[in-house]
């Protein structure tokens, strides 16, 4: 006896409802199928963008150096909570856009940062040693620079201070997270004149700087040849140079760079 044969309506709906779980069952696949490699393409992106960033906060670093190693593969450095004291001592580095160097002890500025760091655009100097705005003249440098923030140094206090950086770097949109106005900006020019025509006022302020010890050109300068010209506040004999050079490549710690330091702001030269 024969078996029954399914009508062809029946083959016909069993063919459909076959074809639509297979489709299912492939959009499934295809749909986990591109979640993973969406997670993939995610993690690589994070990874990608972890490396742009280099993070070095806590660390009480008193120097900055040894950057060349980066080979200027990254867009922001964050120093944040560190213990340095010059700005400066960069290499070359053309991809580097975003500085942070707030909580430090920085008190003076490369003053060719610009051309060592050439499309710098942000900018925190907060909670640092900064005095003089003369001190931050060095910024002037940094055509490219359209964020800064001084907040909390000393420097912030004078009364000249916001209308002078705006006048000192043009390429400022904000400084100290407000908008720079174009109002502001009329006002800087109108009482400080231009660079090559300064105003009584602005040639006053062009000239006052800190008097403080640059111990990051002295660093630098210790290891190079003995003919290497210091720059420092005060005015030193050839055997000062030499003595402070001495002290600073010999130090072991933070705490005897700290007390060498104390000791050069107070005018002491090391024995």
């Amino acid at each position: 006896m024969y078996a029954r044969q399914p009508s062809k309506v029946l083959q016909t709906k069993l063919s459909h409802i076959t074809s639509q779980i297979f489709n299912a069952g492939s959009f499934i696949y295809q749909s986990f199928e591109g979640i993973r490699i969406g997670f993939k393409i995610c993690l690589r992106l994070i990874w990608f963008y972890a490396e742009l960033l280099t993070k070095v906060t806590g660390y009480q670093i008193p120097l900055i150096e040894n950057l060349g190693i980066l080979r200027d593969t990254n867009d922001s450095i964050d120093f944040t909570d560190n213990d340095i004291r010059y700005l400066g001592n960069f290499p070359r580095m053309r991809r580097l856009q975003t500085l942070l160097c707030g909580r430090n002890r920085i008190s003076t500025i490369d003053p060719e940062l610009g051309k060592v760091l050439p499309n710098l655009k942000i900018l925190s100097l907060a909670q640092n040693h900064i005095q003089q705005l003369a001190d931050l003249d060095p910024l002037s440098t940094c055509t490219r620079l359209t964020h800064l923030t001084c907040l909390d140094n000393a420097v912030s206090q004078n009364q000249y201070y916001r209308l002078y950086l705006i006048w000192r770097i043009p390429s400022l949109h904000i400084l100290d997270f407000e908008r720079v106005r174009e109002n502001e900006r009329s006002r800087a020019q109108e009482m400080f004149g231009t660079v090559d025509r300064p105003t009584e006022i602005a040639a006053s302020i062009m000239g006052v700087k800190s008097r403080v010890f640059d111990l990051g050109t002295l660093v630098q300068s210790s290891n190079t040849d003995t003919n290497t010209t210091v720059s420092t506040g005060y005015a030193l004999t050839p055997e000062e140079k030499e003595k402070i050079k001495d002290a600073i490549k010999h130090a072991s710690s933070i705490a005897e760079i700290n007390r060498l330091e104390a000791m050069l702001l107070e005018g002491k030269i090391p024995k």
